[in-house]
């Protein structure tokens, strides 16, 4: 038989007459003034019944649809004092009514009001179970899935008009708004998200609170088990998708963010001074070495003490002269090799930056013009770009020994 007891009622302000509460009820619920968050009308001329004797759903739909003629005072839509946009539970609660909503919540647990306050962590975990179990079992969210997001057999087609139909409540299109237009409500959430995650960790539930190794275990029974080949199908053609598209990991703003995030987590903070004198405190060597066009196996050796310096690059404990000042002092380079601590077969990569159209001389440790060098010769004849590294005084002494060397033999 069809409960229709219910009915869809109104309360109207003194002077207009204009309607400022829209509610739905059964019994006195209209006249209880111990129920309502706004004033109950004295006088009861000004309760007025929009509907009567309807079913509950009738009620609630009929409530839904005023709310959304009048508008709310809340959200700047109209002139209805509702916190919400009416029927089972609170639809579309503006940001003020959450934010008393989880006020008043929390004072009834600190001050011992509400009966979940007075359970262990332990009690409250099984109350939640107990809750969830008897809420998915019954035969109103069965007939409402929309409201739960479970599939309860249903097709993805009935799973796409349930989201259309949530998705008119409001409360999607108001949190899809603030991901994009709201970067600090956006920055809130991640941090309650990592905050939750990091609570659930320590309390073994969901997955934050699996090991790396039952993470692992699961993905690999996924596609591992009776239905691994649909998965590892669906998985494949997902990302072969989402490269036609250029969306998901494809797309190139989320590449980007990726390896910002696996450098900020994995990659190795260091500190080296530039030839022109500034100093760079980095994450992620081979990026960097990009950036600056340098080779990064160079950055690495000076980095991890392999190497003084190289091309003017050094660390900032390092003095960039004191290579130089070695050899000018006739130091060999073993000698030099012992105090700098690394190695030193190429004396002109532990030299500063020459000025242009300058050139070290590893000989006479000068500083000397382009033109007291001579040319290098390869297979094709002279080369226009590359010279000797020991500039032209040095080399004529160095061909002398050599002469006198072959004498001596």
């Amino acid at each position: 038989m069809k409960d229709n007891r219910f009915y869809t009622y109104a309360y109207l302000r003194k002077g207009d007459k204009t309607p400022y509460y829209i509610g739905k009820g059964t019994g006195k619920r209209a006249y209880d003034r111990h129920t309502h968050r706004v004033k109950v009308p004295d006088d009861r001329d000004r309760i007025i019944f929009l509907k009567e004797n309807v079913s509950e759903r009738e009620a609630w739909d009929y409530e839904t649809e005023m709310i959304q003629f009048y508008g709310r005072k809340d959200l700047g839509t109209g002139i209805l004092r509702n916190m919400s946009d009416g029927g089972e539970g609170p639809a579309n609660p503006s940001p003020e009514s959450r934010r008393k909503n989880s006020e008043r919540n929390k004072k009834a647990y600190e001050e011992g009001i509400n009966p979940l306050s007075k359970l262990t962590l332990e009690e409250r975990i099984e109350y939640g179970k107990i809750a969830a179990k008897s809420r998915a079992e019954g035969q109103w969210l069965k007939d409402n899935p929309e409201y739960n997001g479970g599939s309860l057999g249903r097709t993805s087609e009935q799973h796409s008009a349930d989201s259309a139909k949530a998705a008119q409540i409001g409360i999607v299109k108001w949190t899809k708004d603030q991901r994009e237009n709201n970067p600090e409500w956006v920055e809130k959430q991640r941090e309650v998200s990592r905050q939750t995650g990091l609570r659930n960790a320590e309390l073994g539930l969901g997955i934050c609170g699996l090991t790396t190794e039952q993470r692992s275990a699961n993905t690999k029974a996924l596609y591992e088990g009776e239905n691994g080949d649909y998965y590892r199908k669906l998985l494949s053609e997902k990302g072969k998708k989402q490269y036609a598209q250029g969306t998901g990991i494809a797309n190139p703003e989320v590449k980007k963010k990726c390896v910002e995030i696996n450098l900020e987590r994995t990659a190795m903070e260091f500190t080296v001074v530039s030839p022109w004198g500034e100093t760079f405190t980095e994450k992620g060597i081979k990026p960097f070495s990009r950036k600056m066009n340098i080779s990064h196996t160079s950055l690495s050796d000076i980095i991890h003490g392999r190497t003084y310096m190289v091309n003017g690059w050094h660390l900032p404990e390092n003095d960039p002269l004191l290579p130089l000042k070695l050899f000018r002092e006739g130091k060999t380079k073993k000698e030099v090799e012992e105090i700098v601590g690394c190695g030193a077969s190429y004396p002109s990569s532990l030299f500063p930056i020459p000025k242009e159209g300058y050139k070290w001389c590893v000989c006479c440790f000068q500083e000397l013009p382009l033109d007291k060098f001579h040319l290098n010769w390869d297979k094709n004849g002279k080369s226009e770009t590359h010279r000797r590294s020991s500039c032209k005084c040095c080399k004529l002494e160095q061909d002398r020994k050599r002469r006198e060397a072959r004498k001596n033999k």
